[in-house]
């Protein structure tokens, strides 16, 4: 094999990887992002509610 060929071909793999690394590290932390959501909307959601009624001044609809 050639040199050019090699580094095209390095080039392309390096291209792939960033992608797949990208991909897998934007992956990792929506799953962390909505395991935290999760969490905090079950332990606020109450207190928020409540907030927004007040701010509103409406109860909310059943």
């Amino acid at each position: 094999m050639d040199i050019v060929r090699l580094k095209g071909i390095i080039r392309i793999s390096d291209k792939i990887l960033r992608t797949l690394y990208g991909a897998a590290i934007a992956g990792f932390a929506k799953l962390v992002y909505n395991f935290f959501a999760r969490k905090m909307r079950k332990k606020y959601s109450g207190k928020i509610l409540k907030l927004t009624e007040e701010l509103l001044g409406e109860e909310r609809p059943q």
